[in-house]
């Protein structure tokens, strides 16, 4: 695992501008692709990794769930096109693909994998406003956004926003 020379983002910070193409849904880019609502991106270390696999069919299965607490779901990583693509068919939210871990690393202070060409799992819960809410950096296959602790956190936030304990 290796370290980035950016910082990580942190709470309250603002969500750069990052683009990728992904399987199905074009070009998206972030944070403008999640329209004023909440946002999650899920970096994914690859096709191959069963932990990746589980989170995003966690994130699938919770998918209507989120959607009524307004939360849009991205996942993205460093695999070819044709690895997304078997991994976006059980999806229905956009998979990117190709991402550098370099830049990928340069760009969000996330951890890379220079022995698989990965990048460290890595979720994000950007805010409406397009601010970081949320970010979890795992130096291994495990410590991960789960959607329960996603609602949990955004039913949280919303209320605290509205003035109630």
């Amino acid at each position: 695992m290796a370290r980035s020379s950016t910082p990580p983002l942190d709470e309250g910070q603002p969500f750069p501008t990052f683009g990728f193409g992904t399987v199905a849904h074009g070009h998206v880019v972030l944070p403008g692709h999640f329209q004023d609502t909440w946002g999650v991106l899920l970096l994914y270390r690859g096709h191959w990794c069963g932990y990746c696999r589980r989170q995003l069919a966690e994130f699938e299965a919770a998918l209507d769930q989120l959607a009524a607490e307004r939360v849009r779901v991205v996942a993205a990583s460093a695999d070819a096109l044709e690895h997304a693509t078997t991994t976006a068919q059980a999806l229905r939210f956009p998979v990117g693909f190709g991402l550098s871990p370099e830049g990928t690393s340069a760009a969000l202070g996330t951890f890379r994998e220079p022995a698989y060409e990965s990048i460290g799992a890595t979720g994000y819960l950007v805010r409406p406003t397009g601010y970081v809410a949320v970010a979890t950096y795992s130096t291994g296959p495990i410590g991960r956004l789960t959607p329960a602790d996603v609602i949990g956190c955004v039913r949280y936030y919303d209320r605290v926003a509205a003035g109630a304990p």
